[in-house]
C-alpha cells in the first residue's frame, strides 16, 4: 500500500502546483482592458478599396455615443454594390482561453458589420505569407434596427478554435501546426455595404480577461517580423517587396548581352544560366540588376532525380545573395505538380537563410502548383496566330483565378515568333516572322489588364543580335519599361482586382485618311467592343491603361489612333487627372463630370502608349515630373530611333512586294510623310521639345502600321482566316506570300489529287481501315464523342465532334483538357510540294469552357497555324496552304477544346507540285502576270485550282 500512497501524495502535490500556477497566472487575469474612445484622436485603422468606398470622415464624435463624452465616427461612400471595409483596433495580447471576450458598442445606418478576433501563433511560420499564422475568431453581427446601439461579443471558445485551426491546416497544408502560447492581439470588424452613404459608431470596447502570454512569445512575433523587414525580398500576400520597397519586376533570358545594355533597356531582373556564375551575379548587382536562377535538383547516381524524402542539397551560401527569387523553369505541365511540390521543398530547406520566392511558369492545374509555388507566371503565344489578343487578356485572366488567392500573378511576354515558325522557316530557309513593336506594347497592356504583377519578355536571341526587326524590339522594350518604370508605385502595389471599362473613340481623321483619299466625310466608327481601359487601384491613386483590341492586331496592328475619347470612371470627382507618357505630364483641362457610374475623363487624341493618372495625392504630378525629366530626351531619342528603324524596314519590304507585282497601294506618299515627320522629330529634339519629338514620332509609326495594314488587308482578302496562309501571319512575309502563291498557281495536280479518300465522311468502315485516330480525356461530369451524323452539307454524313456537362453536374471554370480530338490518317507528303487543305464547318452548339474554342490544325505547324471557331452559324468554307520542308507523313487535327456541337465535311488535302524556275528564287525578279492581274493579282490561282472527280459515297 505504501506505494500506492506515495503515487497518490506525488499526483496531490502536482495538482496542487498546477493549481498554485493557474492562480499565479489569474492573479493578473482580473485585469479588463477598456477603451471609451473619448479622447480627441481616433485610434481605429480603417482599410478599404478605394475604388468601391471613399472615406468621408473618421473622427471622434461628441453628439452621439453610448457613454462617456465621445464615440469613434466613421462616414464612408460606397460606390459599388458590395463594398468591403475593414475596421482594425490593438489590443493587449492576451492568452487565448476559454473566458476570454470581447465587447464593442455598434450603431450604424446599415447591417451587417461582424466582430472578430485575431489570434497569432508565434511558434508556427506560414509558409505562404512568411510570417507567424494568424486566425480569426468570429462574434456578433450587427442586426440593427439601423440607427441604434447594439453590443457586439467575441469570444475564444474550444470549438470555434478547433475549427479554426484545421482551417489553417488545410490552407498552410500541414498536419500539425504549433499552438503553443497562441495570444489575441486585435479587434477587427469587417462589413459589406450596399451603393450610398454608410455610417457607423463604435463605442465602449471591453476586453478581458487578460492572461498576459509569456513575453518570449510575443518577442518571437515581434522578431519574426523584424527578421521579415530585414530580408533583402520578401511576398506580402500578392505583392512582391525587394528592399522595402514595392517592386514590379521586369525580366528576361541572358544570351551574353553586355551588362550596361540590359540596365539601359530597363530590365530590373535577369535570368542567368548558372546560379554558380559569381562574376555574372556579381556584374549584374554593379549594374543594381537583380539575377534569378534555376536551383539545382538533387540526382542519383543513377541520373534519377530524388524526391525531397530521399534527399536535399546543401544551403545556399551568401554568394547567391544576387539571386531575387528562384524560377523552376516555362511551360512547366499542370501534371507534374507532386514533381514541383518536392523541388519547391527541396530548394526551401536550402534557402532558410533567405527565404526567396519561388517562380514557376505552368500549363495547367494552377490551383494545386499555387498552393506550393508563390510566384506563379501563365504564358501562352498568341501573336501570328488566331488567337486574339483580348482573348489572350481574357484567358490569362482565367488562369489567374483558378489559382489560390494571394499568388504573385506573372506572365511571359512574347519578342520572337513562336519556336514552330521560326523552326520551319529556317529549314525553308524562308523570311524570318518579326515581332511588330506594337504588338509589344499590347501584349504587355493586355498582361497588365489581366491583373499580371511582373512581366517577363521571353526571348531566344540576344538584344544585340542583327535580324529584321531586333533594333525595334529592344527599343520598344526599353520604352515599355521605362514606363512602367513610372507607373511602378502604383502597378506594384495595387490591390488584385483590376477590370475593365469599355469607352467610345471616333477614328482620327488625319493624315492617314487622307493619304488613302477617304476624306468623304464618311461617320466615324465607334469601334465598338474593341476599346476598354484597365483599371489600377493602389491607395488614393487610379491608373487607367486604355488598350485597344483590335481583332487582327495579333497579326499585323493598324493606325489605331482614335479622337474623341471619353471614360466614364468610379472614382471621386475631386481628383485630378493626368495624362502620363514617357516624355510628359499633362493635366486634362476638360470639364469632367459625375455621370451615371463615376467620373467622365475625356481625351482629345488616343493612341499607344497613354496612361492616366487619378489621385488626391498633389504631390504625386510633382514627382512624376522629376522622373520624366530625367530621362524625357532618352525617350525622345527611343522614340524617333523607333521609327527610324521601323520605317527602314517597311521600305524594304515594300519594295519587295512591288518586286512582285502587287497592285499599287500608293505607299510611296504614305511613307514620304512619315519621313517628314521623322525630320519634324528630329528638329524637335535638337530644340528641346522632347514631347514634340515624340509625338511626331508617333505620328510616323502611325503612318506605317497604315501602309503595313493595307498591304496585309490586301493579301488576306480572299483567304479564309489570316492562318490560311503561313505567310500572311505577319507584315515581314508577305513578299513570300505572293511567291508561293505564284508557284501554286503554275504547279500541277493530279485531276483525282485528294490524299484524304474518306474525308468525305460517308464511310466510317473505310475510315477505320486508313486508321483514322479518335482520343478523348476524362473530365469529371464531361461527356464527350466524335460520330458521323446524317447533318452533313449536302445532307448526308459529317463528322461531329461534340461534348456536354453531365445532367445535374456542375462544372468550376475551363476545362484543362481537350474533351475530344479527331486525327485523320498518315498522308505522305514530299518535300517542295504545296499542300492545299480544304474543307467545311459548322458550329451547331457555341463552345463554352475554352477560349480556344473548336480547333483544326495541321502536323506541319500545329496549333501555331490553327483555325478556330466559338460561335454558331452556318456551313462555311476554310482552306489552308502549307509548303512542305521535308517528305514523310502530314495529317490533319481536330480538336474540340471546350463543350459544345461542331461538324466538318467535305475535308479534302491536295499535294501540288511547283514547277521549278530560277525567276522565283529571290524577291528582286517580276513576277510574269497576266493582263488581269491588276484586278485579281495571284489570288487567281484560286480560279485555276483543278476540280477534283467526286469521290466515290455509298
Amino acid at each position: 500500500m505504501k506505494p500506492v500512497r506515495t503515487s497518490f501524495a506525488v499526483l496531490r502535490y502536482l495538482v496542487l502546483m498546477v493549481l498554485s500556477g493557474l492562480l499565479a497566472e489569474a492573479a493578473p487575469a482580473a485585469d479588463l482592458f477598456s477603451e471609451t474612445f473619448d479622447g480627441a484622436n481616433a485610434s481605429w485603422e480603417v482599410n478599404f478599396n478605394r475604388t468601391q468606398l471613399g472615406l468621408v470622415t473618421h473622427r471622434r464624435h461628441e453628439g452621439i455615443k453610448v457613454d462617456g463624452r465621445a464615440a469613434e465616427h466613421f462616414v464612408l461612400e460606397s460606390l459599388q454594390p458590395g463594398a468591403v471595409a475593414q475596421f482594425g483596433h490593438p489590443l493587449p495580447p492576451a492568452r487565448v482561453i476559454d473566458d476570454l471576450q470581447l465587447t464593442v458598442w455598434v450603431r450604424s445606418n446599415r447591417p451587417g458589420a461582424i466582430l472578430w478576433l485575431r489570434a497569432v501563433l508565434p511558434h508556427q511560420l506560414d509558409p505562404r505569407h512568411d510570417r507567424p499564422a494568424e486566425v480569426y475568431f468570429e462574434g456578433g453581427r450587427y442586426t440593427g434596427p439601423p440607427g441604434e446601439w447594439q453590443q457586439l461579443t467575441c469570444a475564444t471558445p474550444e470549438k470555434q478554435k478547433l475549427s479554426r485551426l484545421a482551417m489553417l491546416r488545410s490552407l498552410m497544408k500541414q498536419s500539425q501546426v504549433d499552438t503553443r502560447e497562441m495570444y489575441v492581439d486585435r479587434a477587427v470588424i469587417t462589413s459589406q455595404f450596399d451603393v450610398g452613404t454608410v455610417e457607423m459608431f463604435v463605442d465602449e470596447l471591453r476586453f478581458g480577461p487578460i492572461v498576459e502570454p509569456a513575453s518570449d512569445a510575443v518577442v518571437l512575433a515581434g522578431a519574426e517580423a523584424a527578421t521579415r523587414q530585414n530580408q533583402v525580398v520578401e511576398l506580402r500576400h500578392d505583392r512582391l517587396i525587394v528592399k522595402d520597397r514595392p517592386f514590379l519586376p521586369r525580366m528576361t533570358p541572358y544570351h551574353g548581352e553586355e551588362l550596361g545594355l540590359l540596365k539601359q533597356t530597363g530590365f530590373n531582373v535577369v535570368w542567368i544560366p548558372e546560379l554558380t556564375d559569381r562574376g555574372l551575379l556579381n556584374g549584374l548587382r554593379e549594374q543594381d540588376l537583380w539575377a534569378t536562377a534555376t536551383p539545382p535538383n538533387p540526382v542519383s547516381p543513377s541520373g534519377n532525380v530524388l524526391q525531397a524524402k530521399e534527399a536535399g542539397f546543401l544551403p545556399f551560401t551568401a554568394e547567391t545573395a544576387p539571386i531575387l527569387f528562384w524560377n523552376l523553369g516555362t511551360r512547366l505541365p499542370g501534371d507534374s505538380h507532386k514533381f514541383l511540390l518536392s523541388w519547391a521543398s527541396q530548394v526551401r530547406n536550402a534557402d532558410r537563410d533567405f527565404r526567396r520566392p519561388i517562380f514557376a511558369d505552368v500549363v495547367g492545374n494552377e490551383r494545386d502548383i499555387s498552393r506550393d509555388i508563390s510566384m506563379l507566371s501563365m504564358s501562352r503565344h498568341a501573336l501570328n496566330t488566331s488567337f486574339t489578343l483580348k482573348q489572350n487578356r481574357d484567358w490569362l485572366i482565367e488562369h489567374r483565378h483558378s489559382a489560390v488567392p494571394g499568388i504573385f500573378p506573372m506572365t511571359w511576354i512574347p519578342t520572337e515568333p513562336a519556336n514552330a515558325n521560326v523552326d520551319w522557316r529556317k529549314r525553308l530557309r524562308r523570311a524570318p516572322v518579326v515581332i511588330e513593336p506594337e504588338q509589344i506594347f499590347l501584349h504587355t497592356y493586355a498582361a497588365l489588364a489581366a491583373g499580371c504583377r511582373g512581366i517577363g519578355f521571353w526571348k531566344r536571341t540576344s538584344l544585340e543580335a542583327d535580324a529584321p526587326g531586333a533594333q525595334e524590339r529592344r527599343l520598344a522594350i526599353t520604352l515599355l519599361n521605362r514606363e512602367l518604370d513610372l507607373l511602378e508605385p502604383w502597378l506594384a502595389t495595387s490591390n488584385s482586382n483590376v477590370w475593365q471599362i469599355p469607352f467610345e473613340a471616333a477614328a482620327a481623321d488625319g493624315d492617314s485618311r487622307r493619304q488613302s483619299g477617304k476624306t468623304d466625310g464618311a461617320p466615324k466608327p465607334k469601334y465598338e467592343g474593341q476599346l476598354e481601359a484597365v483599371v489600377i487601384h493602389s491607395g488614393d491613386t487610379l491608373v487607367l491603361l486604355p488598350v485597344w483590341y483590335e481583332d487582327g492586331s495579333q497579326f499585323v496592328p493598324s493606325a489605331m489612333v482614335a479622337d474623341d475619347v471619353q471614360i466614364t470612371v468610379p472614382f471621386h470627382e475631386t481628383a485630378a487627372a493626368w495624362e502620363v507618357t514617357t516624355t510628359g505630364v499633362r493635366s486634362l483641362f476638360q470639364p469632367r463630370g459625375r455621370g451615371p457610374g463615376g467620373t467622365r475623363i475625356k481625351l482629345d487624341h488616343f493612341e499607344l502608349g497613354t496612361a492616366i493618372v487619378l489621385t488626391t495625392d498633389p504631390e504625386i504630378k510633382p514627382a512624376l515630373e522629376r522622373s520624366i525629366a530625367a530621362m524625357a530626351e532618352g525617350n525622345a531619342r527611343a522614340w524617333i530611333d523607333l521609327a527610324t528603324a521601323k520605317r527602314n524596314r517597311v521600305k524594304a519590304v515594300v519594295e519587295q512586294l512591288q518586286s512582285v507585282a502587287v497592285d499599287n497601294l500608293d505607299s510611296e506618299s504614305v511613307l514620304a510623310a512619315a519621313d517628314r515627320y521623322l525630320a519634324s522629330a528630329e528638329q524637335s529634339l535638337q530644340s528641346g521639345a522632347f514631347n514634340e519629338a515624340r509625338l511626331r514620332s508617333s505620328q510616323a509609326l502611325k503612318l506605317l502600321r497604315y501602309v503595313q495594314y493595307r498591304h496585309w488587308r490586301f493579301a488576306v482578302r480572299k483567304l479564309s482566316s489570316p492562318v490560311s496562309s503561313p505567310y500572311t501571319v505577319s507584315f515581314q512575309t508577305l513578299p513570300d506570300h505572293y511567291q508561293m502563291l505564284a508557284r501554286l498557281g503554275r504547279s500541277r495536280a493530279s485531276m483525282d489529287g485528294n490524299l484524304l479518300r474518306s474525308g468525305d465522311f460517308e464511310d466510317e468502315d473505310t475510315m477505320r481501315v486508313e486508321e483514322w485516330e479518335h482520343s478523348q480525356s476524362y473530365i469529371d461530369g464531361v461527356r464527350a464523342g466524335a460520330e458521323l451524323v446524317r447533318a452533313g452539307r449536302d445532307g448526308k454524313y459529317c463528322l461531329r465532334l461534340w461534348a456536354a456537362p453531365v445532367p445535374g453536374h456542375q462544372l468550376a471554370g475551363g476545362l484543362a483538357n481537350s474533351p475530344v480530338t479527331v486525327r485523320t490518317p498518315p498522308l505522305p507528303v514530299r518535300s517542295g510540294q504545296i499542300v492545299h487543305i480544304s474543307g467545311w464547318v459548322q458550329v451547331v452548339a457555341p463552345v463554352t469552357g475554352s477560349l480556344d474554342g473548336a480547333m483544326l490544325y495541321d502536323s506541319l505547324l500545329g496549333p501555331v497555324g490553327a483555325l478556330r471557331w466559338r460561335e454558331t452559324g452556318k456551313w462555311q468554307r476554310f482552306d489552308l496552304i502549307r509548303e512542305v520542308q521535308e517528305s514523310g507523313d502530314f495529317s490533319i487535327s481536330m480538336v474540340l477544346r471546350g463543350m459544345g456541337d461542331i461538324r466538318f465535311d467535305d475535308l479534302r488535302v491536295v499535294p501540288h507540285d511547283p514547277q521549278p524556275d530560277a525567276q522565283f528564287a529571290g524577291h528582286s525578279k517580276q513576277v510574269p502576270q497576266d493582263s488581269d492581274s491588276t484586278r485579281r493579282g495571284p489570288f487567281k490561282f484560286l480560279e485555276r485550282l483543278p476540280k477534283l472527280s467526286p469521290l466515290r459515297r455509298n
